[in-house]
């Protein structure tokens, strides 16, 4: 809620009754922009509204653009007429006639002018999604039904909107009103009009958008109503005879039948006090407490108010409350048996010894109301003998979730908020099912659904930095905490930015969670795939990745290999100026991984071919999955089927030679030894570790580069680093395992660009079972996003988180919770050792014999997988010194 102030900096000092008349005249500008230009025109005989159609058809023209024939092609850019604002360059004619035109009005044609410019940028706004710059604040998130519409109604009121408060009637039941009870709205925003100078209230009738009648029904109860009497007709003779009073003096109300006109009423009577003039009724801006719709309430022209009971006039300890994980109690009531909902809610929960559902009609001697408030996550907000109930906005203020349990009722500013989002409605019928309708829900479901289908997919898919978190992490994390819901890929899925939990989903691999990656991945990838299976056949696979790995790391064929690639690579930029290093580092890691895994050089044919295909299987791996000749993901299948052709062909001629040659320890070889392994597995295995060892390796060392490009202290230590490991070298002779474990300082870039670069942004996992976390339920069959980038980024898990600082791991251990840029748990990237050992080669041949800056700014983008835009072009200045090759 504290979303719809306008000034957040000055809430402290903003009087409730301020915030009420702000909000109300909100829903005045809305209901009379829309109800008026239907009334008004409708009317017979309220002439002076219509345009007069001989001399103002240039001004209908260019301000009656919101009718819904008028073609948006019309008219782009509805334009306001003030001292600020200039008519659009593609409309002179008409913006400078309009100008003249409303001069030439009379005061009444200039507002409905004024409301029509006004209605016409509300819907602009609405339409094209667009905000005006504002310092103070400009609203978004879930809360609102169009934030758009309301940050430019709100700018539009302030620039325009008055009020008239007729001055007939006197005190106590007229400029009167509580302002210490259960109607406590009803008085303060009658007390707020009598002192409000200026703002929003004018002086002059004539400058009016709305005209207020002041009566309060809840003083015509108190002087007027006989009890027992069950007769309203005293209070009904009475405003009947004001509005009499107030069409005698006055212009105003007989020339729009009072459509122009509001009232305000929280007595459960106001609606049907106001039936006794029927034009009041149909006609006129009821401003109402009991919105209830089976008793007259019209949504399209009355607006609903929040019922707010102060007991001592203020809000002095009412607001705030713990966080959800720190409140026992699931469910709270206490209240009178008053109407026929709270008979069905007392009789199902009442007497029920539920730890969970604290439901009473009268509270224990010395339970405190507010501190049960305060210790529940849900407030339960049913009807009493009418629909509106001030439990309401005392669980707003608690921050404790309102439950809405009633029949007929049109919440408060339904024009503005968006109530599904920080509410829960429950039709009455399902008062039986409240304990399991909330259950159901937990704080990391808070969140919005978005679109049918997709959901918010695109927006968490929108490109942004990756050293960032991108605009829907953080408006999500901030509005919702660290863990909240959506619905991601197709499925409602549960995204965490918390170690913790991250932690624990990662630690729990088919336990209470598994890898569940889109279909289309597994269609490009292949069923068999490391990154897709599960259970045991992942075990499997996996097992056999971390024997190849174990015994290939520290071998010096492998590790000749890397070095051998690397310098080759470098010595071919000798006499350039410029490379785009993205490409280079591909090219590497390329050669390097079909090297190892094939036994391939870069001269051989089949190389060639597989770097092809592989380039059309990479593409189709993050493209749309539509299966149409033609299209990427199409182009992708087919490039796996050739590659898989090729792959078990190589295979197939290892089988043949190893019997010959009796050749032992390589990949291929060790593949081709496990019996556990269909041909298929093997295959689908060879492409993983393909996949694995050119993108993600390249990647790392583009970002590795990227970074110490920009920061030259660092660039200098890694450089003595490495010439003191040259210096100890013979000449030709190559690095080794040995020489790799003295790269401290190297280790220590590597891991800071794995953690500002974030190359994998998140891991797809859904929920095999019901989990609870701490206060977190995640429902069976829910998809579960772990986002590592989150927690790498988080500046209350690692000082100054957006800077690339190496040295952070001189002292800050490799936790498994605060640093996952291979995953974790059993899933844990096989690989990652490799990738570091050919990351560091790299640049030990690099810094030592090339100096760098970028060539053009180029930024790593998340989309959600990395790359740099422009391929990071470089500008080479070659070291003049004994080269490292």
């Amino acid at each position: 809620m504290k979303q719809s102030y306008k000034k957040p900096a000055l809430i402290i000092s903003f009087s409730l009754s301020s915030l009420l008349l702000v909000l109300l005249t909100i829903l005045l500008v809305a209901s009379l922009i829309v109800y008026t230009e239907v009334s008004f025109n409708d009317s017979a005989s309220f002439s002076l509204w219509r345009w007069n159609s001989t001399n103002n058809d240039t001004l209908k023209e260019a301000l009656l653009i919101t009718n819904t024939s008028t073609s948006p092609s019309s008219l782009q850019e509805p334009f306001l007429i003030t001292n600020e604002a200039t008519p659009p360059a593609s409309l002179p004619l008409v913006a400078s006639t309009a100008t003249k035109i409303i001069k030439r009005c009379n005061k009444l044609e200039k507002i409905e002018a004024g409301l029509a410019i006004a209605r016409a940028a509300i819907k602009q706004a609405s339409r094209n999604k667009t905000t005006l710059e504002d310092p103070d604040y400009v609203p978004k998130g879930a809360i609102y039904q169009n934030a758009y519409a309301f940050h430019r109604s709100y700018l539009e009121m302030e620039r325009l909107f008055k009020i008239y408060v007729y001055e007939e009637g006197d005190q106590p039941m007229f400029h009167n009103g509580p302002c210490k009870s259960i109607y406590s709205s009803e008085g303060r925003f009658i007390h707020q009009m009598e002192i409000e100078k200026g703002r929003f209230r004018t002086e002059n009738p004539d400058n009016a958008h709305v005209y207020f009648l002041p009566f309060s029904v809840v003083m015509m109860v108190q002087y007027l109503y006989k009890p027992d009497s069950h007769s309203t007709q005293s209070i009904g003779r009475t405003i009947i005879d004001y509005v009499d009073i107030i069409g005698s003096k006055h212009p105003y109300w007989n020339r729009s039948l009072g459509a122009d006109h509001f009232m305000l009423s929280c007595h459960d009577w106001g609606p049907s006090v106001s039936s006794y003039v029927p034009k009041l009724f149909d006609k006129s801006i009821r401003v109402l407490c009991n919105a209830n719709t089976s008793e007259g309430f019209n949504p399209a022209k009355d607006a609903s108010f929040p019922e707010i009971h102060l007991k001592t006039g203020d809000i002095t300890g009412l607001i705030g409350g713990p966080s959800a994980s720190r409140r026992p109690v699931l469910a709270f009531f206490a209240g009178r048996l008053h109407g026929h909902i709270r008979y069905l809610l007392l009789e199902q929960w009442k007497n029920i010894k539920d730890q969970d559902m604290q439901v009473y009609e009268t509270l224990p001697e010395g339970v405190s109301y507010n501190e049960m408030l305060k210790k529940s996550r849900f407030c339960l907000c049913p009807s009493g003998y009418e629909v509106a109930s001030p439990r309401v906005v005392e669980a707003i203020y608690a921050e404790c979730v309102p439950v809405l349990i009633s029949d007929h009722y049109i919440p408060p500013f339904s024009d503005v908020l968006n109530w599904k989002s920080f509410s829960v409605q429950i039709p009455v019928k399902d008062i039986p099912n409240i304990k399991k309708i909330l259950s159901n829900i937990s704080q990391s479901q808070y969140g919005s659904f978005g679109w049918p289908l997709l959901g918010e997919t695109l927006a968490f898919l929108k490109p942004h930095t990756s050293n960032s978190l991108g605009s829907f992490l953080q408006h999500h994390c901030s509005r919702y905490g660290k863990v909240f819901k959506s619905h991601l890929f197709f499925s409602p899925a549960i995204i965490s930015c918390d170690q913790e939990l991250n932690y624990f989903i990662l630690l729990n691999e088919d336990k209470l969670f598994q890898c569940s990656y889109p279909s289309s991945i597994h269609g490009v990838l292949g069923k068999s795939s490391m990154l897709v299976v599960v259970g045991e056949t992942h075990k499997r696979l996996r097992s056999l990745a971390l024997s190849l790995v174990t015994s290939t790391k520290s071998s010096p064929d492998y590790l000749n290999d890397i070095e051998s690639i690397a310098i080759q690579i470098l010595a071919s930029w000798k006499g350039k100026n410029t490379v785009t290093f993205c490409e280079e580092a591909r090219k590497f890691t390329f050669n390097v991984i079909v090297k190892q895994v094939l036994g391939l050089t870069p001269e051989d044919p089949q190389t060639t071919k597989i770097l092809e295909d592989f380039l059309a299987f990479m593409k189709g791996l993050i493209s749309f999955p539509l299966y149409i000749p033609g299209t990427p993901y199409a182009r992708a299948v087919q490039a796996r089927t050739r590659i898989s052709t090729t792959v078990k062909a190589l295979v197939e001629e290892r089988r043949r030679r190893s019997i010959v040659e009796n050749k032992k320890g390589d990949f291929l070889e060790i593949l081709l030894s496990v019996n556990n392994l269909s041909e298929d597995e093997k295959v689908s295995f060879v492409l993983d570790a393909l996949l694995g060892g050119y993108e993600t390796t390249s990647l790392l060392m583009a970002i590795a580069v990227q970074c110490l490009g920009q920061s030259p202290i660092a660039l200098e230590q890694l450089k003595k680093e490495h010439h003191n490991i040259r210096i100890l070298k013979k000449k030709d002779e190559y690095l080794n395992w040995e020489d790799y474990k003295k790269m401290e300082f190297t280790q220590n870039v590597i891991n800071e660009a794995l953690r500002c670069g974030n190359i994998v942004k998140f891991v797809h996992r859904k929920a095999i079972k019901d989990v609870r976390f701490k206060e977190y339920l995640i429902p069976s069959g829910w998809k579960v996003l772990p986002v590592f980038s989150a927690v790498h980024l988080d500046q209350s898990l690692h000082d100054n988180a957006l800077q690339f600082h190496p040295w952070r791991w001189e002292t800050q251990g490799q936790t498994a919770k605060k640093f996952t840029p291979f995953g974790g748990g059993p899933r844990f990237c096989p690989g990652s050792e490799l990738a570091k050992v050919e990351t560091a080669f790299f640049l030990y041949h690099l810094v030592l014999n090339f100096r760098w800056k970028a060539e053009e700014p180029d930024q790593s983008m998340a989309y959600p997988y990395v790359e740099f835009p422009r391929g990071l072009p470089l500008k080479l200045d070659p070291i003049i010194s004994e080269p490292s090759f």
